[in-house]
């Protein structure tokens, strides 16, 4: 129960998200975002991506759009890819093992400017500062008023994340402006 729960917050953090985001500013640079060691040296947490998302971003590069929810309770990491063009499917994974895929309809008037962030830049032991690290601070925070829970919203990366306390709960991607 404790996990159905936790799972309900997450998604109430990504619905809020994106509404909130599209009407603010901030952010950071455009681009791809990889991982490694930060400007100011930290050393930001890599997960490995299993054989079958290797596959996937070897054959259709990085998911236009993803959600990612860390779970530290029971250590499940389970991810949304999306992908569109000539793929359009979404790709659910549960600790990198493919559990759903399923071929989309994608409005070219509802998703237009995907962010390219690398999946693998998200663990359970990702926190604010390596968030900050990679990203940096000009971001929009919103207070999500249950358990510590936040979300920072970078607008010009098409990125929000979510935390409870220091801790990364929630990744979630939309169109950049």
């Amino acid at each position: 129960m404790n996990s159905i729960l936790r799972r309900m917050k997450v998604m109430l953090i990504c619905l809020l998200a994106i509404p909130l985001a599209l009407a603010c500013g901030g952010g950071g640079d455009d681009g791809e975002v990889d991982g490694g060691v930060g400007d100011g040296g930290l050393v930001i947490p890599q997960y490995t991506l299993s054989a079958e998302q290797e596959k996937l971003i070897s054959n259709h590069g990085n998911p236009a759009y993803l959600t990612i929810s860390v779970d530290s309770e029971n250590g499940i990491r389970e991810e949304a890819w999306t992908y569109l063009g000539e793929v359009e499917k979404m790709y659910v994974c549960w600790d990198g093992e493919r559990v759903k895929e399923k071929s989309i309809g994608v409005d070219p008037l509802m998703y237009s400017n995907p962010p390219f962030i690398n999946p693998a830049l998200f663990t359970k032991e990702t926190q604010k500062a390596h968030i900050i690290e990679l990203f940096g601070d000009n971001y929009v925070f919103e207070d999500q008023s249950f358990e510590g829970s936040e979300a920072w919203y970078y607008t010009d990366l098409g990125l929000v994340v979510g935390f409870s306390g220091e801790n990364l709960l929630v990744v979630q991607t939309m169109d950049k402006p």
